[in-house]
């Protein structure tokens, strides 16, 4: 069958005797200290993870909600318009008031929990221009009343 010089590998075959059952047997057997650093690292990641999803709520259960801070907004424009909540780099858009007509809206009071400075803006739909508001303090609870006028300028 080999004709090329090439020669048929030799297979070799173990015998299980006393000895090669003992080293199986000790193969299996692991280091007490891996297995106590193998729980160490789950109960870590199980803690990790427990608290990660412990955010809860952002309120005291017994603690009364805080006042709701409401936003009269008069449309004098007769475009329709978006409004958002600009504080910082964060925007919220608060919702979407008609044409020539006034719209109370509510800013959501995780931003009014403290005492902030806002900017409104105004984003009129089939508009090319955004208006903005001057910088607003807002306190929780307040009324803030706006009138947007029938042009920009």
């Amino acid at each position: 069958m080999f004709r090329s010089g090439l020669r048929r590998p030799k297979t070799h075959r173990l015998t299980p005797n006393v000895e090669t059952c003992c080293l199986m047997k000790d193969r299996h057997v692991q280091n007490p200290r891996s297995i106590t650093r193998l729980a160490c690292g789950l109960l870590s990641i199980i803690l990790l993870v427990l608290l990660a999803c412990a955010g809860g709520n952002r309120f005291h259960p017994n603690q009364p909600p805080p006042p709701e801070t409401k936003v009269i907004i008069h449309n004098n424009n007769f475009l329709d318009m978006w409004v958002y909540l600009d504080r910082g780099a964060e925007t919220v858009r608060l919702g979407r008031i008609s044409g020539n007509r006034t719209t109370t809206l509510t800013i959501p009071p995780e931003y009014t929990r403290t005492t902030t400075v806002f900017r409104f803006r105004f984003n009129p739909i089939g508009g090319l221009r955004n208006q903005f508001s001057q910088e607003i303090t807002i306190n929780p609870g307040d009324q803030i009343e706006i009138v947007i006028p029938p042009s920009f300028d």
